[in-house]
């Protein structure tokens, strides 16, 4: 198989390593420039033919990349987010479908055992019915990368697609993953740091799931930054019987028994290194290829998590709560 990694930066040099690591026998070439900025960038991409492409780089190129790949007929593995605005997501969405390719978006904090633990004792009821949900992470954007100026990051660059909603959409996708799409959403974003970027650096959501009657059954709390020195990335959720608390840097979980009155480890820091994680996810991807079936994170699911944090823009602008999926003005752009 012919496997085109696209991007230059961290993120590309990761991919090229893990996918010559797992997939020896794959003929694997990186294009370090973003597709269009050379004359000759397509000419070397028609010349290799990639069977699948692995697309990094700036979310605000994504698409201009992606699509014309998807033309070609290339199973596609696209960064976080999707892109940085709905135009082209569901032109690619619908070309991938038709030609029966993959389209998978890269988000690693599904494949950490810790939070996939956490998922299945929601889901079954272990700590009783889900009340109050509440992720948060932060650090300090100059450690992110520490071998690069962060200033010259997508994170810190609003024209590349940065800031924190999309640059921590990890987040915003985990929280779907757990407890699925909320009804309503609340955000403030701001700039409040001395960092020498021009994107919001701090970010709160509320999400507010409705039941039935109309009634708030479950708030969902959402907190991301690059400011903090201590990094942290936290997801506890609290439940009629208990509690489960997952500490996603270690790969711990616990749970507070309500009767007992007491904690207990369900996983062990450590129980697997983040690379591990990368790992799993690219093994994931071509195992999708080869069998057809449907990846973790599909193209639909990444234009869900891309709509959330575009809409948690909005309200943070309005400055009041939104609902899901009917936006004021029409389709967010």
């Amino acid at each position: 198989m012919r496997v085109l990694i696209v991007g230059q930066g961290s993120a590309g040099r990761r991919h090229l390593v893990n996918t010559q690591h797992l997939f020896p026998d794959f003929e694997t070439r990186l294009l370090p420039q973003r597709v269009g900025e050379t004359a000759g960038g397509w000419d070397e991409i028609k010349a290799f033919r990639p069977d699948a492409a692995i697309i990094a780089g700036p979310a605000s190129h994504r698409m201009r990349t992606a699509l014309p790949l998807a033309e070609q007929g290339c199973h596609l593995l696209l960064e976080k987010p999707i892109a940085d605005r709905l135009d082209g997501v569901d032109d690619l969405i619908d070309l991938c479908a038709r030609h029966r390719r993959v389209l998978m978006v890269i988000y690693p904090l599904r494949f950490r055992p810790a939070l996939r633990v956490m998922r299945d004792r929601l889901r079954s009821g272990d700590v009783g019915r889900v009340l109050w949900l509440r992720v948060e992470v932060g650090q300090y954007l100059p450690d992110w990368r520490p071998d690069a100026d962060y200033r010259e990051t997508v994170t810190a660059q609003r024209h590349l697609g940065g800031g924190v909603l999309l640059e921590l959409s990890h987040e915003i996708d985990a929280v779907r993953w757990l407890l699925g799409d909320p009804d309503r959403i609340t955000a403030l974003t701001a700039r409040v740091g001395d960092l020498d970027i021009d994107v919001d650096d701090v970010a709160d959501m509320q999400w507010i799931y409705d039941g039935a009657d109309g009634a708030t059954r479950l708030v969902a709390s959402l907190h991301l930054d690059c400011l903090r020195r201590d990094p942290v990335r936290t997801c506890v959720a609290i439940g009629t019987e208990g509690t489960l608390a997952c500490d996603l840097i270690t790969g711990s979980l616990s749970r507070f028994d309500g009767n007992a009155r007491s904690w207990n480890a369900i996983v062990h820091p450590g129980d697997r290194a983040s690379d591990d994680i990368h790992q799993a996810q690219i093994a994931h991807f071509f195992d999708c290829v080869r069998s057809g079936a449907t990846p973790a994170v599909d193209g639909k699911d990444g234009r869900r998590t891309l709509e959330i944090a575009l809409l948690a823009t909005q309200s943070a602008a309005l400055g009041r709560t939104l609902s899901l999926p009917a936006l004021p003005g029409g389709p967010v752009q």
